[in-house]
């Protein structure tokens, strides 16, 4: 009688065992890494531009701010603008002070060159970003960094100026990124694991029933002794 309830009991422990490894198989397969069961949604966030109002030389007003490729701008007479390496981009400064030439120095450096605006205080940048270095308005390139680099327009007859800034993105970084961002730090959970946890489960199982059945023979034979 105490052989049976034993064999009862390890036959019950082998079926809870085998019924969490199969439980706890499917949780693994669920996981993130395992193929097919991880989806990523990724949200971007429409830009936003703000126009505002500047007052320009003669009492006048000119829409201040300004929206350029890839940037935009919330001040008169200033641009934000993001120009990846290898690309040439413009950018359009508007609320400038009209009719006026500025001299333009990249990262604190003076190029030599001059940008004007016209009567209604617009101005227009060309920007050629490399290696990275950035040219304005055809300029010898100068060492820039991957981040936000500043270009400013001082007004040659001393009136207000500008500033543009030129945001460049680090590629390697980004790359990188990109690459890793759809692996985790542990190894992805394969059907070949999940078959090890089956068959360990059935061995269980079989081995419960033999138990069962070895106990009941042997409580038969020596009650028909």
């Amino acid at each position: 009688m105490i052989l049976r309830k034993i064999a009862v009991i390890g036959m019950a422990g082998a079926l809870a065992s085998g019924l969490g490894l199969i439980a706890l198989s499917a949780t693994a397969g669920a996981a993130s890494g395992y193929p097919g069961t991880t989806t990523v949604t990724t949200t971007t966030a429409a830009p936003t531009t703000t126009t505002t109002t500047g007052t320009t030389p003669g009492g006048g007003t000119s829409p201040g701010g300004s929206t350029s490729p890839g940037g935009t701008t919330s001040a008169p007479c200033t641009v934000t603008v993001i120009i990846p390496v290898g690309t040439t981009k413009s950018a359009v400064l508007s609320g400038c002070a009209v009719s006026s030439t500025f001299s333009l120095t990249v990262a604190g450096v003076a190029t030599g060159v001059t940008a004007n605006s016209d009567g209604s205080g617009t101005v227009t940048l060309t920007n050629a970003v490399t290696d990275p270095h950035l040219s304005v308005n055809g300029s010898t390139p100068e060492p820039s960094i991957f981040g936000s680099n500043t270009v400013n327009l001082v007004n040659t007859s001393g009136g207000p100026g500008g500033t543009e800034y030129v945001i460049t993105p680090n590629a390697s970084t980004a790359a990188l990124g990109s690459g890793s961002s759809g692996s985790s730090g542990t190894l992805a959970f394969t059907g070949a694991d999940l078959l090890a946890l089956i068959v360990g489960a059935l061995f269980l199982l079989a081995a419960g029933t033999l138990l069962v059945v070895f106990t009941r023979r042997r409580a038969s034979q020596q009650h028909a002794a």
